[in-house]
């Protein structure tokens, strides 16, 4: 499959643009950055029975603390259960969940993409009113950059993240891969990265297969862009997007005259 970004080439983004193409560069935003209030928030819940949240602590304490043995780990969990300012029935509990969540969240850096690249929303918006173009990435499973994307989950409620009973990789899926349904039509794919976060990241030039040009890119862009794209030693496909002759939406035509 590919995936893709639309990028603008109007001011400053023009050669922020070009430098994508030139340096196979592209930058991972802080979910600080992003434009949406409701996004990255999911809801902790800590609602369990008392015997899932002693064996949760119990797995807890064997994990982090190696050291003790499983005698002390019993008293270790006895305390807790016993403790209301700690235990899974305290609102103070989930409080300190809920930020030691948000602060993980915001350490990540995020590459947002589309498996559409003929949406007239997206080149309105992304592509500064369809005189900009969108890039088409290699985003098969083995591709070690954009193989790792994964598909973004849409809902008219916030995600709720059960911290007791919920695998940890739901945490991440719910609180980093969901947004609000209306953004749905973007059909979005995100690459996270947990370790390193955000930044510049490296691409291999191989993996830019395809230059879609709006439908009011000027001509001038269209040559600086398959000049970039010579210089840098790709060979992409072109495409432009026209209008569909009886229904309101874009079709891609060959551009590799």
């Amino acid at each position: 499959m590919r995936l893709y970004k639309y990028r603008s080439l109007t001011g400053s983004a023009y050669e922020y643009t070009l430098d994508v193409i030139r340096t196979q560069q592209l930058y991972f935003s802080s979910p600080d950055k992003f434009n949406d209030p409701f996004e990255f928030r999911p809801i902790i819940s800590m609602e369990c029975t008392d015997a899932e949240f002693a064996s949760y602590l119990d797995g807890l304490y064997a994990r982090r603390m190696p050291w003790l043995n499983r005698a002390q780990r019993r008293e270790s969990v006895a305390a807790v259960m016993r403790d209301k300012s700690r235990n899974h029935r305290s609102s103070e509990a989930a409080k300190v969940m809920t930020e030691s969540m948000a602060q993980l969240t915001r350490k990540c850096g995020v590459f947002c993409l589309s498996e559409d690249p003929a949406n007239l929303l997206m080149w309105a918006h992304y592509a500064d009113c369809h005189a900009g173009i969108c890039i088409g990435f290699d985003g098969a499973s083995t591709n070690t950059f954009f193989g790792r994307a994964q598909s973004v989950s849409y809902s008219n409620t916030y995600p709720v993240v059960n911290i007791i009973r919920d695998h940890p990789k739901s945490f991440h899926e719910k609180g980093v891969l969901t947004k609000a349904d209306f953004w749905a039509y973007e059909k979005e794919w995100r690459i996270i990265e947990h370790e390193k976060g955000a930044g510049v990241y490296q691409f291999n030039v191989n993996h830019l297969e395809e230059i879609i040009f709006g439908l009011n890119t000027p001509a001038a862009s269209v040559s600086a862009v398959k000049a970039a794209c010579t210089s840098a030693g790709m060979h992409p496909r072109y495409y432009r997007v026209r209008p569909h002759a009886t229904e309101f939406r874009l079709e891609l035509a060959d551009d590799n005259v």
